[in-house]
């Protein structure tokens, strides 16, 4: 409220009490639905003097509201506080709730257990054992509170601010129940009614719907994300894990079965070729599954940073090879070729190999990976900047075919851009071709997610006998489902990326082969 002292004088004095009632009593219907809402406080009144500053609410001015606005006062006249001689004046009462004595300043209402010392003390209807037979003189008050005799009548309990009824009460956690209630069933509708992926947008194929965010992705974009990322593509939310898999949220089954009838479509067989593609690559090549990240703690004027990269799972012939990882380099001066640091043993189980450095700012940590020599892979440089968050984590997986080594020299480097920490997929060729192929997996929520997993992913870029195997099996599945008369066929990808088809399956839809990766 704006006013001008010259004019309105002392406005807050004359007015806060009723401005705040006013605006109690307009928002009334929220204030009761909370726990103890509109239930009268001892501590308010000490609240509210704060406003104003503490002269204008330590000095009587004239016509101001007392503590509680006069509210529960009773019958009777609040006792006048424009005088200066009850500045000190104190009330002694009984309270009932604890049978206890109960001092009470007169003008400002704050109350305490102990007594004020040198100050002016007020007790009402004070009364002795003895003067209250009939007859009885009346004793004095100090020698009665000193014996312990002294009688009090209470002083009577002030109704709340806001009367609550429990019928009230009761009414309103009904409204919520039956609101909760409407709500899980609207949800339950829309997720059996669900038919497109949460993250690619095309039909669902042997869809999971995750337990703890409840997004729904197909069996494509789970190999490609869940499967090794350990979070949602679509919100970023963490996984649960049934085992080794990604669990499948409860009370689906309905929704699964009704997915598993529904009728052909070109749309649903070319993602259930694409399906093939990922489910055979996944048992034809070796997949190191990497995490890298940092961990941030305060460490005085400092920040110490622990960056580290770990093996999480090796899947192939490559599981056999001991170790994986023969040492990391730690580079905070990625101008200066020398490494700042070198790991050779694996720090623990947690954290894998990692380097801890504290300064007052983030800093850049590349991370130079070297592999086995048994492996035939390139050195993987992970241009990395430590995160001022507490810990920030993202995973990366190498493949490789399974049958023969990486063919690439020691001096080979594949850099992988992790200044803002991101998943990822290298994908090696093996010998014949020192080649390979990174794709940077788009953070949840980024503009361009939902465009990225549209287009099918390289699957099968540099391994020619698997695509020949893939086509194989394709054809073979579409002459035992009716031959080419029946609609069926196949779909691959070829070494360069590019969708190869037959002609007896519709071909994809454009929108999901417009960009291929």
């Amino acid at each position: 409220f704006e006013f001008a002292r010259s004019v309105d004088g002392d406005w807050e004095c004359q007015h806060m009490g009723e401005q705040m009632v006013a605006m109690l009593a307009g928002s009334w219907q929220n204030i009761k639905k909370k726990r103890k809402g509109g239930q009268r406080d001892d501590r308010l009144p000490e609240l509210t003097r704060v406003a104003g500053g503490f002269k204008s609410w330590s000095e009587a001015h004239n016509g101001e509201w007392g503590a509680w606005c006069g509210i529960g006062e009773g019958a009777a006249d609040p006792e006048p506080l424009q005088s200066s001689d009850d500045a000190d004046v104190w009330r002694a009462e009984l309270d009932p709730g604890t049978n206890t004595m109960v001092y009470r300043h007169i003008r400002t209402g704050r109350c305490t257990k102990v007594r004020p010392r040198g100050q002016r003390i007020i007790v009402d209807k004070l009364t002795t054992a003895s003067a209250s037979a009939p007859g009885a003189a009346p004793s004095d008050v100090t020698s009665g509170i000193a014996a312990g005799t002294a009688c009090f009548t209470p002083t009577p309990v002030e109704p709340a601010l806001f009367e609550s009824s429990d019928d009230e009460d009761s009414e309103v956690e009904e409204q919520r129940r039956d609101q909760q209630a409407r709500e899980a069933s609207d949800l339950a509708e829309r997720e059996f009614a669900q038919d497109a992926c949460d993250l690619c947008r095309a039909v669902l194929v042997e869809p999971l719907r995750l337990a703890r965010c409840r997004c729904a992705l197909c069996a494509c974009c789970m190999e490609r994300t869940v499967r090794y990322t350990r979070q949602c593509p679509a919100c970023g939310e963490g996984v649960d894990v049934d085992g080794k898999v990604p669990a499948q949220a409860g009370g689906t089954e309905e929704w699964l079965e009704r997915l598993r009838m529904q009728n052909s479509s070109p749309d649903l067989e070319a993602q259930q070729d694409y399906l093939l593609q990922l489910q055979l690559a996944r048992t034809r090549v070796t997949r190191i599954l990497l995490e890298y990240g940092s961990i941030s703690k305060s460490d005085g004027s400092k920040t110490s940073y622990t960056s580290f990269v770990r093996v999480v799972s090796v899947a192939g012939a490559s599981a056999s090879v001991k170790g994986v990882i023969e040492k990391v380099d730690f580079n905070i001066n990625p101008g200066y070729s020398k490494p700042t640091a070198t790991s050779k043993e694996p720090k623990s189980k947690q954290l894998g190999f990692a380097f801890e450095y504290a300064m007052a700012r983030s800093y850049p940590c590349w991370m130079t990976i070297h592999f086995q020599g048994a492996l035939g892979l390139p050195k993987v440089l992970l241009e990395f900047d430590v995160q001022e968050r507490p810990k920030v984590a993202r995973r990366i997986v190498i493949q490789l075919p399974s049958n023969e080594k990486g063919g690439f020299r020691a001096s080979d480097t594949i850099s992988f851009d992790a200044a803002l920490p991101r998943n990822g997929w290298i994908r090696c060729a093996g010998i014949g071709g020192r080649q390979a192929e990174v794709e940077y997996l788009p953070e949840p929520g980024a503009d361009e997610t939902s465009a990225h997993y549209a287009a099918p992913g390289p699957v099968f870029a540099y391994m020619p006998s698997i695509v020949r195997e893939t086509k194989r099996s394709a054809t073979a599945r579409g002459r035992s489902s009716g031959g080419a008369g029946s609609g069926s066929g196949s779909s691959s990808r070829g070494p360069s990326g590019q969708r190869h088809r037959s002609t007896s399956r519709p071909s994809r839809p454009s929108s999901r082969s417009s960009n291929d990766n």
